[in-house]
């Protein structure tokens, strides 16, 4: 609300009116791939501008619970991309797209929901395979 006055003083009188930003946080849920257990290892993301993830914006770690929460996310695309796998897992090349707009918020163009007030996706690794170190 802005309260003002209108004078007859024939003076220009402007006034500004501004909608405080809408912000989101989003959850990512590192879970392995096959058990889809939540991985609870430290692992790095990238937040970038481009589709290409080449413009990074800013670097999350994750502190070994199997999460990292992007917070006070504008209106707008972003993409995020892993930079860190967890221990023992593949990197993975997987560019994540996420779109928030006043019809909500899209992961890779797929609108999710709140649960809690909170969004969140699960994020997907495979284990790296054990080399063999038998002798044949």
């Amino acid at each position: 609300t802005i309260e003002f006055t209108v004078t007859n003083d024939k003076e220009d009188q402007i006034i500004v009116m501004k909608d405080k930003p809408i912000l989101s946080n989003i959850r990512l849920v590192k879970k392995d791939k096959y058990t889809k257990e939540i991985i609870k290892e430290k692992f790095v993301f990238g937040k970038y501008e481009d589709e290409n993830c080449e413009n990074l914006i800013e670097k999350y770690t994750s502190n070994g619970d199997g999460i990292i929460e992007f917070e006070n996310l504008k209106y707008g695309i972003i993409y995020i991309k892993e930079l860190v796998p967890p221990n023992k897992y593949s990197l993975s090349d997987e560019i994540v797209k996420i779109e928030i707009n006043d019809k909500g918020v899209f992961i890779n163009d797929e609108q999710i929901d709140p649960e809690n007030d909170i969004y969140s996706f699960d994020f997907y690794n495979e284990e790296r395979p054990n080399p063999d170190t038998r002798n044949n």
